[in-house]
């Protein structure tokens, strides 16, 4: 007996009822059962089946668009950053059309019932962002955005799994990490690269490619090439005051370089994302000043503006 699950012609699903099954499509790596339905406000869409199944897809988005004006109509924090956040959470779950849609929904993650309901929760629960520095990020990559305490968390065993992270901590939380097991504690190359102060290039080399064993890998020098600045590969342990004084002189000659690089580009490069010039240049400013490169500072100013996801 076959357990494919059919898609009935005049099955509901939210505002949603099918039409009929149409040609499947990939999606996440996968082929994917596809359904055309038509939406209470009119609208005929073609949708991914086990959307509809999961309850990510409950209308042609005219329902998110009612909720959005309601809450923006009651809750008086719209223009907060942890709103966007939130907005963010549901699009990358939710919309197919969204471009990290398949690291996300495409994989099966979710935003659980009581944070997909309401923004409200959601900032009850989360609370404020520690720093414009720090994001949503959920514990287990493989988990879902789930408060832990809701009806649906409590059926289905979700526990709490999201926090608010910079972003070198969600770097280091991030599936694709390889993970090393020393002494007794667990750490992705880059931490423990941090600890012993060798470059996380180099460890992973030698852990990963070339099969040392961990002590090998973090006590072996690293024999640096001729032309090559040996100043930043420094071990943290040898960075003294002497050190710290020439990092300081660097760093003031490199912020005065990446200044003059952003008055030449800067308001082209606002042009372009259409954000305000000024407000762009000024993140963009304080970013520089707090160790960000200056491409690292480019874009957390247009992810503070929106103009970037």
């Amino acid at each position: 007996m076959s357990n494919r699950i059919p898609a009935t012609v005049g099955d509901k699903y939210g505002r949603l009822t099918i039409i009929r099954e149409v040609d499947p499509r990939r999606s996440a790596g996968h082929l994917q059962r596809c359904v055309e339905c038509v939406c209470e406000c009119g609208v005929v869409k073609e949708y991914l089946f086990y959307t509809l199944r999961n309850g990510n897809t409950r209308s042609c988005g005219c329902l998110a668009k009612e909720v959005t004006g309601d809450l923006m109509r009651t809750h008086g924090l719209s223009a907060r950053s942890e709103y966007r956040i939130w907005q963010g959470m549901l699009s990358r779950c939710s919309n197919d059309s969204e471009g990290s849609y398949r690291n996300y929904g495409g994989r099966g993650i979710v935003v659980c019932e009581r944070w997909r309901k309401s923004f409200v929760d959601f900032y009850k629960d989360m609370g404020s962002r520690t720093s414009p520095k720090h994001s949503i990020d959920r514990r287990d990559n493989d988990g879902n955005y789930s408060c832990g305490h809701c009806d649906e968390c409590l059926r289905n065993g979700w526990t709490e799994n999201c926090r608010w992270a910079t972003q070198k901590e969600q770097a280091r939380n991030k599936r694709v990490n390889y993970l090393v097991e020393h002494d007794g504690e667990t750490k992705c190359v880059a931490g423990w690269a941090e600890r012993y102060g060798v470059s996380t290039t180099i460890l992973y080399t030698r852990l990963v490619k070339l099969g040392w064993t961990f002590e090998e890998a973090v006590s072996r020098r690293v024999h640096v090439r001729r032309n090559s600045d040996a100043f930043y590969l420094t071990p943290m342990k040898d960075r003294g005051p002497d050190w710290q004084r020439e990092h300081r002189r660097r760093e003031v000659i490199r912020i005065a370089q990446d200044r003059r690089e952003l008055e030449q580009y800067g308001d082209s490069l606002a042009k372009t994302h259409r954000v305000d010039a000024i407000a762009f240049k000024s993140i963009v400013d304080a970013a520089l000043v707090d160790g960000w490169t200056r491409k690292g500072a480019i874009f957390y100013a247009l992810q503070e503006m929106g103009a970037v996801e």
